[in-house]
């Protein structure tokens, strides 16, 4: 995966260097608390606020297989919110929030046409995508046998491109 410019540039210089006595944290890229209450995050056992969310709860992350909550925290935010919407809902989150996604260069080029698999994935800050720029989702590695799929996702009114999908696939 590639680091954005702006991360990249955390890295070549970074601040607030200095020793810290008997540290007793991991530091990440990122920020682990960005997503507002109410956002659901795919679990084990299905869809879950994230308000909801313990310590051992297995959560889907970016490579498609699932891992324990170790631990479970919470920051007061008082600034911008960001929406990030498509076809298959929305969630709500700061401006800092990585997310892996593709941005997608102006003009038509990489819009319609093969060269879109030219363009490479990488982690982005909320605030640094735009619309048009694909944000990646997961897809669980594991299989199961199931008997049905409910599907919540409603056709819009001027979608003329896509088929109505049954509310229960089985």
């Amino acid at each position: 995966m590639d680091y954005t410019e702006k991360v990249l540039e955390y890295f070549r210089n970074p601040k607030n260097m200095g020793r810290i006595e008997n540290a007793d944290g991991i530091g990440k890229v990122g920020n682990p608390v960005c997503l507002l209450p109410g956002q659901k995050i795919q679990t084990k056992k299905g869809l879950k606020k994230i308000e909801k969310l313990a310590e051992g709860d297995e959560v889907l992350a970016n490579d498609g297989l699932y891992y324990r909550v170790t631990k479970v925290v919470k920051r007061h935010y008082e600034g911008e919110i960001l929406r990030v919407e498509n076809q298959m809902g929305s969630i709500e989150l700061t401006f800092d929030h990585i997310l892996l996604a593709i941005k997608i260069p102006s003009g038509d080029k990489f819009k319609r046409t093969k060269n879109r698999r030219l363009l490479t994935l990488a982690w982005y800050h909320a605030s640094e995508l735009k619309k048009g720029d694909f944000v990646l989702y997961p897809l669980p590695k594991e299989q199961k046998d199931i008997d049905y799929v409910d599907i919540s996702v409603k056709k819009k009114k001027w979608d003329f491109k896509s088929y109505e999908i049954p509310e229960v696939l089985g």
